[in-house]
């Protein structure tokens, strides 16, 4: 350390890690300058006579701390020299073909050798706890000591200054021991990987020999037969627990508020002293039962590989696996337990010390016999935790046993076998959640409780039979068409009421799948009757518009309609509630069915096909009406649409005089389900042809001709018109 004014030793840093130098000349010569400067400090401090008692015993603190200070460098020394003890002793592979016995006590040793690695993690732990405390007071003490050393020599820097000396060593010492705790633990990390690899080499040799199943059977006869001696021998035990604590109970009962409070707690301790006495025989009965279950573990796994086929193997497999999550449970819930009871045993324990302390002061009625009821409770809650840990250590060694045999187990089976487990694993922990989710209840109406499975069955069943029906529809409408000949109208018809009665049955089927009781949903549609009479007044119109349209036919798919605000068009679709119209301008029209009953509708195919056609036209005056008759009819004929037949003749007819024209009427007949126009266009088709062929027999089509007659003329507009007619110019 370098020397300050006042010749106080300024250290430049908080921590020195001379102390652990690796060197042992190094090391000896910083302890031999540490002793002189301890020898410097002892003589100045000797060399102080303060007056003030408060300095006086400052100065004596920081003299103790300092000879203090050789032990722990002492300490230090024979640390560093001390060499690492040689961890444990792997045992040796058998010559020999190996049995189950040198099996199990190869496990034994892995056990042994966790339990230390674990040891040493929490000491690992514990000691870097440790050590960042000390270095966190290091930096604090090394800080203060500075602010005082610079204002000079002072029994407060003396201590302060000792202080940071003992810290320095208690740090070092600190880390030599986490150095030496690491490397041991590196050490038997290292060993396990070799005990791991000698283990599964060992379960590969492993021969079951019949000797030894019929030993671990003796065994597994005895503890059966030392279990059930003792449940006999507790149960007379528990009888005669059970009686005292219903006596207890009935005393309790009858004690009245104004009695001394001591009583009561007195009677309270015994209670609880009876209820722990009654534990302990249940834990006693636990470890035996521990022991049991880790002999037929043993007995099992023998007869499972000596004696079950391969392929049954991981069948069994699951059962232990089962098994072992149930033991770390009754783990974790073992470590609840002792927890709890070193909670009590503390609140007993401070109980204790005040009943005491009240007695000193005060002899009370009862304090006497609740202070000594309060001891054996304490004497019997440390029985108890003993036990607890006993079974504790005998859990985990059945634990570590069950795990390392089923690794090894898992580790010999085949890739599918593994995959086939973990998948089997992973939907055996999801089931309960799953269970939880489908019958989880959305609502209950009665006894009957709609979950959320029972949701996805309706929407399954109605997916599921709307698909199937629609192409039941589809396959029914083609052969109907094609193969029996029906008119499309009918079909449609046909489809369509057995397809929505269809749906109707889906829907009862879908709901009973669901579990929903009939009688309800007869209930829901009484109170959906009265909405429908309210509410859905149009859509019930429509839906039974629907059903009569489908019902009579009087309007089938392929008619040709015009409404009474002159819409014309082809019937394409004729749903429950609405029917698809597509007009002559490619224009798709939603009709809803109230229309077709309520309204007056002209359908153009009705009965047949077969409609006439009136085409009116008009011939100059001085035009012979006969000729004009054979012209139009020839013209009619020209045009592909015309039908003509007996039944349906082309007729010319002479409807009358114009004002400038001779009046004709040409009527024909066309058959409507070939023409898949608008009547202007089939119109416009017979035009053209009339034209073509008046003008062509010089039939002269007039136009208005009008005579104008003058009453009254200015003179002068008389002398010019008289002018222009003579041809004599303006």
């Amino acid at each position: 350390m370098a020397q300050s004014a006042g010749h106080l030793p300024l250290p430049e840093r908080a921590k020195d890690l001379r102390y652990l130098e690796k060197d042992p000349a190094k090391r000896k010569a910083f302890f031999e300058a540490q002793k002189k400067l301890l020898s410097r400090l002892l003589k100045e401090l000797q060399g102080l006579k303060p007056k003030d008692k408060k300095a006086q015993k400052t100065l004596k603190e920081a003299q103790e701390l300092l000879e203090n200070l050789p032990f722990l460098w002492q300490k230090i020394e024979f640390e560093a020299g001390q060499k690492l003890p040689p961890a444990l002793t792997l045992p040796p592979l058998p010559k020999k073909a190996p049995g189950l016995s040198d099996l199990k006590e190869f496990v034994d040793f892995g056990f042994q050798l966790n339990h230390q690695i674990e040891t040493l993690k929490g000491k690992r732990e514990l000691e870097k706890e440790e050590l960042d405390r000390l270095e966190k007071t290091l930096e604090e003490v090394f800080r203060n000591y500075l602010l005082l050393a610079q204002k000079g020599p002072s029994p407060e820097a003396y201590l302060k200054l000792a202080e940071l000396l003992n810290l320095q060593a208690r740090y070092a010492l600190a880390k030599l021991e986490l150095e030496r705790t690491a490397e041991r633990l590196n050490q038997l990390i290292s060993l396990e990987n070799d005990w791991e690899k000698d283990l599964a080499i060992l379960y590969e040799k492993v021969k079951i020999r019949p000797k030894e199943v019929a030993e671990l059977k003796k065994e597994i006869e005895k503890t059966e037969k030392d279990l059930e001696n003792l449940k006999k021998t507790n149960q007379a035990l528990r009888e005669e627990l059970a009686r005292k604590l219903a006596l207890l109970e009935i005393r309790l009962t009858k004690l009245h508020s104004s009695q001394t409070p001591y009583k009561r707690k007195f009677y309270e301790t015994r209670k609880d002293l009876y209820e722990t006495r009654t534990k302990i025989l249940e834990v006693q009965e636990d470890i035996l039962g521990l022991k049991l279950k880790r002999a037929k573990f043993w007995y099992d796994f023998a007869a499972v590989r000596a004696k079950l086929p391969v392929k049954e193997r991981p069948h069994r497999l699951e059962d232990y696996e089962t098994q072992l999550e149930a033991l770390k449970a009754q783990e974790q819930n073992l470590v609840f337990r002792l927890n709890y009871l070193e909670e009590k045993t503390a609140l007993i324990k401070g109980n204790l010390r005040f009943y005491q302390e009240e007695r000193a002061q005060k002899p009370k009625n009862y304090l006497g016999l609740l202070i000594k009821e309060s001891q054996d409770l304490l004497a019997t809650l440390n029985t108890l935790k003993n036990l607890l840990q006993k079974k504790k250590e005998a859990l985990r060694t059945l634990i570590f046993e069950e795990e390392t045999l089923l690794f090894l187990w898992k580790s010999h089976l085949s890739l599918w076998q593994r995959g086939f487990n973990r998948f089997k694993k992973i939907y055996q922990r999801s089931a309960t959640t799953v269970k939880a989710i489908l019958y989880y209840p959305l609502w209950k109406s009665g006894e009957t409780t709609f979950t959320v499975l029972s949701f996805f069955k309706l929407v399954f069943v109605l997916t599921v039979g709307l698909i199937v029906l629609k192409l039941i529809r589809r396959r029914i409408e083609r052969f109907l068409v094609k193969h029996l000949g029906m008119a499309p109208g009918v079909v449609n018809s046909l489809s369509t009421l057995s397809y929505y009665l269809m749906i109707c049955l889906l829907a009862l089927v879908a709901l009973s799948t669901a579990g929903i009781n009939m009688s309800q949903i007869a209930l829901i549609f009484g109170a959906l009757s009265v909405g429908i009479g309210f509410g859905l007044q149009t859509i019930a119109n429509n839906f039974v518009s629907g059903i009569i349209l489908l019902s009579e036919r009087s309007i089938k798919v392929g008619d040709l309609v015009q409404f009474e605000d002159g819409t014309i068009g082809v019937v394409k679709k004729i749903n429950i509630r609405s029917t698809v119209i597509r007009t002559f301008d490619a224009l798709e029209i939603i009709v809803p069915n109230s229309e077709f009953i309520s309204q007056r509708i002209s359908t153009w195919t009705y009965d047949d096909d077969w409609r006439r056609i009136l085409i009116p036209f008009g011939v100059a005056y001085g035009t012979d009406p006969e000729k004009v008759r054979e012209v139009a009819t020839k013209a009619a004929r020209s045009v592909p649409i015309t039908r003509e037949d007996p039944a349906h003749p082309i007729r010319v007819r002479f409807v009358g005089f114009g004002e400038s024209s001779l009046d004709f009427e040409l009527a024909v007949w066309i058959r409507q389900s070939e023409v898949n126009r608008a009547m202007t266009g089939i119109k416009s088709d017979y035009y053209y042809a009339l034209h073509k062929a008046l003008t062509e027999a010089g039939i002269e089509i007039p136009f208005p001709q009008r005579d104008i007659h003058l009453r009254s003329i200015y003179p002068e507009a008389l002398k010019g018109l008289s002018k222009i007619v003579k041809g004599e110019g303006p």
